[in-house]
């Protein structure tokens, strides 16, 4: 009986203490220390917004980013603080910070999570025999020399888009992603089209197509591989990561075949994936190490784009009046041959362009990282060294000052009535500073070229299941990806297509 009795006097006493370090901690501490980004209030010391952070990252975000009026904020996970910092003019300062404000620990990191050898990321990531060169420095660069305008870029470019055109013909649209046949008119799952054409011809284009010898399921590995890819930074026990670790090995295992090859057998893979082979070579590297940085690159290439085609033909597909306008919009660039005049799509095609950039603007979850290696101070805000940086992207898209009016929704002509919403500094798609994504020109190309050779060679339309009314796909932005957000599991567009 005096045990239960003393459970009044244990609750209160708790909600005593609880109520003290809820004071301490949002009301009083952020006045004792004004330069220190105060933290958004949680209710459960330690554990903090985990869970938000897991299930609606972007809501999170964005109401820190309302509650301190875009100053500099912190914000809680197991006990972690993650300074975040959501203005544009904050993030330039950030860029320009690159010595107190690293990336290249975060790097290191990202290598580790992957699973090469601790000796091998410290021979990529810090000078060596007495030379000033980092070897991840001179790889930066060369992705560079490769996707930026140039003699490399327009070789890759036009093998890459060739590539995709001849995929997207009649005979070519078979295998998985069939869903069915009738007559001149095939039934189609969208996000199995977009990946497979877009992940093989970039296989083809960047690796000498023998890599279908050295690992023919490299497709197939690689999906298995990229529906668990978001297990590599958790630290899972091995149970739950069998299937990542099992695609990972085998993929691994084909690139390793893949550069035991004599170069001569091998003449047409791209120059970045050769200088990345003899670079690290050089360096001592195994070759199994070196076959996972190719799985990495071939991950940093492959994870984006074909996602953003999805997204960008169901915004299409769910708006007939679009669909008809852009069809018309690109019929001249096909005016004398079935292969796209790319100049002339890359460049009088306004309505394509702005379409593409508004479904890349609401389904991209790109999110900046640095780790603090000494006190600086952004907005008035001291930041100290040992914690992280986040810079959630996402949620400058949808600044109403910005954007104009209903940023949440798809409007196709926002890029198109305000050309320069495409170079504010609110608009971060593919990152920024030293480290803006070198790629971001090509997948944009890659993606209008994709979806002129669908609207110019097929009649398309969402396939009503069953006489079902058909669903725009829900997006699933509960966990920052890094890239283009996947939809919700089970969420699926099958499509129509007749030949014309």
């Amino acid at each position: 009986m005096m045990y239960l009795g003393s459970w009044p006097k244990l609750v209160s006493a708790t909600l005593v203490a609880w109520a003290s370090w809820y004071v301490y901690r949002f009301i009083l501490k952020p006045r004792m220390r004004p330069n220190e980004p105060p933290e958004l209030p949680y209710l459960v010391p330690f554990v903090g917004h985990i869970l938000s952070m897991s299930t609606r990252a972007h809501q999170l975000f964005a109401r820190g980013r309302k509650y301190f009026n875009n100053s500099p904020w912190a914000l809680k996970i197991m006990g972690e603080s993650l300074y975040i910092i959501s203005s544009p003019e904050d993030v330039l300062s950030v860029f320009k910070m690159s010595k107190a404000l690293d990336f290249d620990t975060i790097i290191s990191e990202i290598l580790g999570k992957y699973g090469l050898h601790s000796k091998t990321v410290e021979r990529m990531t810090v000078p060596h025999d007495g030379s000033s060169k980092v070897w991840m420095d001179t790889s930066i660069a060369n992705f560079k020399t490769q996707l930026h305008p140039g003699p490399r870029l327009d070789t890759l470019q036009k093998n890459i888009l060739e590539n995709i055109n001849t995929s997207l013909t009649w005979e070519k649209i078979t295998g998985q992603m069939i869903h069915s046949i009738d007559g001149n008119t095939k039934t189609v799952s969208l996000w199995e089209l977009c990946l497979t054409v877009i992940i093989d011809s970039q296989t083809r284009t960047f690796f000498d197509p023998i890599i279908y010898e050295t690992s023919p399921e490299i497709l197939s590995q690689y999906q298995t591989f990229l529906s668990e890819s978001w297990k590599i930074p958790m630290d899972l026990p091995s149970y739950f990561t069998k299937t990542l670790r099992s695609s990972q090995e085998n993929l691994v295992d084909g690139f390793t075949r893949y550069i035991k090859l004599p170069k001569s057998s091998r003449s047409d893979e791209s120059w970045v994936i050769n200088e990345i082979c003899d670079s690290l070579s050089a360096l001592g590297i195994e070759d199994s190490d070196i076959a996972l940085n190719l799985l990495i690159t071939y991950h940093l290439f492959n994870t984006n784009a074909f996602k953003l085609v999805f997204w960008t033909l169901s915004y299409i597909l769910f708006d007939p009046v679009l669909l008809k306008d852009l069809k018309k919009e690109i019929e001249p660039v096909f005016a004398d041959s079935e292969s796209p005049n790319v100049s002339n799509l890359f460049n009088s095609c306004p309505l394509l362009h702005s379409t593409c950039e508004e479904a890349l603007r609401l389904t991209i979850w790109s999110m900046g990282v640095r780790s603090v290696t000494s006190p600086c101070t952004i907005s008035g805000k001291t930041l100290q060294p040992g914690h992280k940086l986040l810079m959630p992207y996402r949620v400058m898209h949808f600044n109403a000052a910005v954007f104009g009016s209903h940023p949440e929704k798809f409007n196709p002509k926002r890029f198109m009535e305000d050309k320069d919403l495409v170079k504010s500094t609110s608009y971060r798609p593919f990152g920024g500073g030293s480290h803006l994504c070198p790629g971001r020109l090509l997948a944009r190309r890659e993606v209008q070229v994709f979806v002129a050779a669908v609207l110019h060679r097929f009649e398309i339309e969402v396939d009503r299941e069953r006489g079902k009314e058909a669903k725009f796909p829900k997006m699933d932005d509960g966990m920052p990806s890094g890239g283009i957000q996947d939809p919700v599991k089970g969420e699926r567009v099958l499509m129509r297509m007749r030949q014309i």
